[in-house]
């Protein structure tokens, strides 16, 4: 195992210190950055409260799912030399999410994982991160993961019922039992999805998705001694239930015509993500020699960036060091949480996995990856995929959630270079600001008028009005538009 690399310990910069401000103001208007139909807001959103990794609610797995069929063709065995070659930069994200994924075995904030690779002639070095500290169980995880990928030149053929070669027994029951929290949650909602509506009689043996249905609902009257062999033999039907996705959807909806199929199928999917990711690693493995030689690096956790006391202000001061622009009062949002602006400003604030990998990399571009891409278990906060675009080595991740987590802390801040990209990232936070005030300025009032008479029923006092209402939402609008040309400007 390769050894840790430390960070050293740096005084937060003011352009970092501004990004607080902002992300906490940003973060009390609403998180949500995504301007995306049906996208849900939080109005009543907590400043430092992350919302729960609900790995399925809020559709955020539904949107990991790899659904490029020649990706899928590694986990069914119908990847080929010529194929691996011609998805070149596909096929080495799909293995860097994989790991990530594995390493990320339960749900929450502060058990996502990130990672990026070196790869040379003969073996490949592969960068992780975690938003917790790694253990003594990662540590033999990584090893027991590194020893099963090695292995692969002595695999002919991948088995097609839903074994893994020859370590698959210890190395998937290890996984199965560092993932049971995840797992047990998708057993539980499929089994509710699944429980209170009959199935139809079957007309022929039970096969895999059948017998998978009939595993789930029994799982929680498993007692504690047979919960790990249960949960066990679920992962694996699941598995054969994916091998085939579009008859396990047509079984499904056989079986519970009431149900909604998708969601079934995408629960079986997520369900038997441990044994996907094994079987996807091990062929990228067994057709791509250099993935054999796996090395692991671990970039240990770095303590949480907290401000100087002189950083810590208050609202009013903090909106006018942004320079944003100026108000007679603040929005009911902000005007609620004036009270908490400096406690929140005063906490600690973690270095998320992922932007881990991006400073160290700024910081010592001789360690940068020869892939420019970030693996991901999950997609990145609103700050962390903005960071991506303002950094020297331009690299591609998973996509991004869009929320502003104001959590948000930073690595080491050694140049002149750095603290101008931390600018750009601050004008970025500082431009959603804008937009969100511009949202609530221009929103038009609803008028009640009656039907076909519009013009008739105005008296000219109220057309007076109507102007000039029209007039001062032209000079808003101009005057952002002016302070929009002058932020680009800076």
């Amino acid at each position: 195992m390769a050894p840790i690399v430390q960070h050293p310990h740096l005084r937060p910069s003011d352009e970092y210190a501004q990004i607080v401000w902002a992300s906490h103001i940003l973060s009390y208007l609403n998180p949500f950055t995504l301007s995306k139909a049906g996208h849900p807001s939080q109005p009543n959103h907590v400043p430092g409260v992350l919302p729960d990794d609900d790995d399925d609610d809020d559709g955020e797995e539904q949107k990991l799912d790899d659904d490029d069929p020649d990706t899928d063709a590694i986990i069914t065995d119908k990847a080929t030399p010529q194929l691996l070659a011609g998805r070149d930069e596909p096929i080495r994200q799909k293995f860097l999410n994989c790991i990530a994924e594995l390493l990320a075995n339960k749900r929450g904030g502060k058990h996502v994982a990130a990672t990026a690779l070196r790869e040379g002639e003969d073996s490949v070095e592969i960068d992780i991160a975690s938003n917790s500290p790694f253990t003594v169980e990662d540590d033999e995880y990584l090893a027991s993961l590194a020893r099963f990928l090695g292995e692969s030149d002595t695999w002919e053929t991948a088995p097609t019922d839903g074994t893994i070669h020859g370590m698959e027994g210890p190395l998937l029951e290890v996984t199965v039992t560092r993932n049971a929290d995840r797992l047990d949650g998708w057993i539980e909602r499929l089994a509710k999805l699944l429980g209170g509506t009959p199935a139809r009689p079957a007309d022929r043996p039970a096969d895999a998705v059948q017998e998978l249905a009939r595993r789930v609902k029994c799982f929680s009257s498993s007692t504690a001694a047979e919960e790990p062999a249960a949960r066990l033999r679920v992962v694996r039907l699941a598995i054969l239930a994916v091998l085939g996705p579009e008859a396990t959807l047509a079984e499904l909806r056989r079986m519970a015509p009431s149900v909604n199929g998708s969601k079934a199928a995408r629960l079986c999917r997520l369900i038997a993500r441990p044994a996907a990711n094994l079987r996807t690693l091990a062929r990228i493995a067994h057709l791509l020699p250099s993935f054999r030689a796996i090395e692991f690096v671990k970039v240990a956790t770095p303590g949480s960036t907290r401000l100087g006391r002189q950083q810590i202000l208050g609202l009013a001061d903090a909106w006018s060091r942004l320079g944003l622009p100026h108000l007679d009062r603040f929005p009911r949002q902000l005007a609620r949480r004036e009270g908490q602006f400096r406690k929140d400003c005063a906490r600690a604030f973690p270095v998320h996995c992922d932007a881990q990998l991006l400073l160290r990399y700024e910081a010592e571009p001789s360690l940068a990856p020869s892939l420019p891409y970030i693996g991901c278990s999950k997609r990145a906060c609103f700050l962390c995929h903005s960071l991506m675009s303002v950094l020297t080595l331009q690299t591609q991740g998973r996509g991004q959630h869009g929320v502003c987590h104001p959590l948000w802390g930073v690595g080491p801040l050694q140049s002149e270079t750095m603290q101008q990209q931390l600018r750009q990232l601050c004008t970025m936070v500082k431009e959603k600001i804008v937009a969100r005030l511009d949202q609530k300025r221009n929103r038009p009032l609803p008028l009640v008028v009656p039907q076909s008479s519009a013009v008739s029923d105005l008296a000219t006092a109220d057309m007076v009005v109507l102007r000039r209402q029209a007039a001062s939402r032209e000079a808003v609008v101009g005057r952002n538009h002016e302070l929009r040309k002058r932020m680009q400007i800076l």
